[in-house]
């Protein structure tokens, strides 16, 4: 296997800042005093626990500049073009659309750094090889990643993958999937509801157990969005919008023992599993 001889990038924060932070730079240009006191105030509300002076040097900046949607120090700081383009994918199509262009940019740095989304789809491309986070680490630092080890790297890719669903979790274990990356890259396929309603047969067909008609939706999503070329977004949004049947095929929803990552929240009951009746 090829060494890769380079650090992965650290994000330390949480991608949950992004946007805001985004925000509150482009609302107070150049009032440097101003954006501190806003970017603390924002992080203590979403529980970041560090010194306040350090939220902005250790995790904010440092996070946009790696993503380069900032560049420029102290008062000069400056939001880049694709900083804009999240803050108004966000204004156009809300979080979906900001998502979508993060996750665009996201792919965009991994390439200029150790690729690792590519590693991760010839290693870890389906539920039935998704690896766990130490696991990942290990497999890391053998080929060459000497920060792969430390507490943070790591993780804060993972953390920033799965925010922007590049990557999905499955019995707390990771993997990627080939059609949602192409979809972030390239945009995706706008099925009809006659192929809609194929394919989500064919999911329920491959899936099906003698034992029970109902499959979990993170299964039958991978299955839907891989023969349709659609993003997990677009699927999320077909169940929304069609929470009973589409065409003439019929939608039960069954709710989890507990709350596992992955299924759908429709009105106001939390699913993770579905059945689906020709």
């Amino acid at each position: 296997m090829t060494k890769i001889n380079k650090e992965l990038l650290d994000f330390k924060g949480s991608p949950k800042i992004i946007l805001e932070s985004l925000q509150i730079f482009q609302k107070h240009p150049k009032q440097w005093e101003k954006i501190q006191q806003e970017l603390i105030q924002m992080a203590i509300k979403k529980e970041i626990k560090a010194i306040p002076r350090v939220i902005i040097s250790a995790y904010i900046t440092p996070m946009l500049r790696n993503l380069k949607l900032i560049y420029g120090e102290g008062t000069d700081i400056k939001i880049t073009n694709d900083g804009t383009q999240c803050i108004e994918a966000f204004l156009k199509n809300s979080e979906e659309g900001y998502k979508k262009r993060l996750a665009y940019q996201t792919i965009k740095i991994d390439e200029e750094n150790i690729r690792l989304i590519p590693y991760l789809m010839r290693h870890h491309n389906k539920i039935e090889n998704s690896v766990s986070l130490n696991d990942l680490k290990d497999e890391l630092f053998s080929i060459g990643v000497p920060n792969a080890k430390k507490p943070t790297p790591v993780g804060s890719w993972i953390q920033l993958l799965t925010f922007v669903e590049l990557v999905f979790m499955y019995n707390k274990k990771f993997y990627v999937r080939e059609s949602q990356y192409e979809t972030m890259l390239k945009g995706e396929n706008k099925p009809k509801k006659s192929d809609i309603e194929k394919a989500f047969k064919n999911a329920a067909n491959v899936l099906k157990s003698p034992n029970t008609s109902y499959v979990s939706i993170p299964e039958f999503r991978d299955q839907v969005c891989e023969e349709l070329r659609i993003s997990s977004f677009t699927f999320y949004n077909i169940l929304k919008n069609n929470p009973y049947s589409i065409g003439k095929t019929r939608l039960m929803f069954a709710t989890p023992i507990k709350k596992t990552p992955g299924g759908i929240i429709i009105g106001n009951k939390y699913y993770y599993f579905i059945s689906v009746y020709p």
